[in-house]
């Protein structure tokens, strides 16, 4: 014979009704379709913003599942002859029915007589008051900080919407994005009022149509890397920056025959012939071998040296196939062979 359970329902601290439940797995107030496997308990009494909520009686415990205030789903384990809370309030309690209620259940869902309320010690109002104080100070920084991470978080999205590579820094309400659509800028400024949106255009810095502009995270500011055709240093112009972000935002300038030498100081111990060219704002390092780990940190290494830090990728490996010529073969349509002391770059950008 399987067991039953006592299920107390309990509505502003009273006891209001006890039901009787067999085995199985419930939904209190579920006005959508129920699931084939749910038993409907249709209990007015209790009523949650979440809109119903979900009981399943186990062999030790019972389950229950709900949804938060802020739209998140919990389960909950509760021993047998404890209460449940939602938001603070006591709505049911369940226990075997061979069993007795827990006297502590029975105690706290009592109506207190206006003798035991007038027993209450001035100490423990004392207390009450000064954890009532407590608790408002840190229930409102937590507001407010979730406040300030919902509004970051809605713009972050945003922007990531349009510009997926995150290339964006902010001061404040201040945004400046890293774009030459002008489209991309107006719909983020449409989509953030309360923002002041600015653009920059980050192939400004070119000097060569075939240079190549690289946007990473440097500590806690944005890093410009550009890659220049000319073997001349520049001094970038910082005028077209606003104000305000120019203290934010690192600019790097490499010459190609800079991103030679670091591929051939991290190269030429490997016993591999390799050469490179550009691809789609991409230097690629091609070899006639397949990858391996030694490669594989090398090019690491030098992606590291070219952004000051970890998890960028500017230069990339290709292995090439058969039916390619093999690196050693000079002048073929996409690169030049650089292991043998040539370091020019053919472009190919198609």
């Amino acid at each position: 014979m399987e067991d039953l359970y006592s299920m107390a329902i309990i509505i502003e601290n009273k006891f209001k009704k006890e039901m009787i439940l067999p085995p199985g797995i419930y939904c209190i107030n579920n006005k959508t379709d129920l699931d084939d496997r749910l038993i409907n308990l249709n209990i007015p009494d209790i009523i949650i913003s979440a809109g119903h909520i979900e009981i399943e009686l186990c062999e030790d415990n019972y389950r229950v599942s709900s949804v938060t205030y802020d739209n998140k789903s919990v389960t909950e384990k509760i021993p047998y002859n404890s209460s449940f809370f939602y938001q603070g309030k006591c709505l049911f309690a369940i226990k075997k029915q061979k069993e007795k209620w827990n006297e502590n259940i029975l105690i706290k869902n009592k109506k207190r007589s206006q003798a035991h309320d007038n027993r209450l010690k001035i100490p423990t109002i004392i207390s009450l008051m000064m954890l009532s104080s407590i608790l408002a100070i840190c229930l409102t920084h937590w507001f407010n900080n979730k406040i300030i991470n919902e509004k970051k978080a809605d713009y972050n999205d945003i922007i990531k919407r349009y510009n997926q590579k995150s290339e964006y820094i902010t001061r404040g309400d201040n945004i400046l994005i890293f774009t030459a659509d002008n489209d991309i800028f107006d719909y983020v400024k449409k989509e953030l009022p309360d923002y002041n949106i600015h653009q920059l255009n980050k192939n400004t810095f070119k000097k060569n149509n075939n240079d190549i502009i690289a946007i990473s995270e440097l500590n806690t500011k944005k890093q410009i890397i550009h890659i220049r055709h000319e073997t001349e240093s520049i001094n970038h112009d910082t005028s077209n920056i606003p104000e305000i972000f120019r203290d934010g935002i690192i600019i790097k300038s490499f010459s190609f025959s800079d991103i030679i030498k670091l591929i051939n100081n991290r190269l030429e111990h490997k016993l591999i012939r390799y050469s490179v060219g550009i691809s789609n704002n991409n230097i690629i390092i091609y070899t006639e071998k397949g990858r391996s780990e030694k490669t594989d940190e090398a090019i690491h290494d030098i992606n590291t040296d070219i952004f000051s830090a970890q998890g960028n990728t500017l230069i990339l490996h290709r292995e090439i196939s058969d039916n390619e010529r093999h690196p050693g073969v000079y002048g073929t349509d996409n690169y030049h062979l650089l292991s043998d002391n040539h370091i020019k770059f053919i472009f190919d950008n198609k």
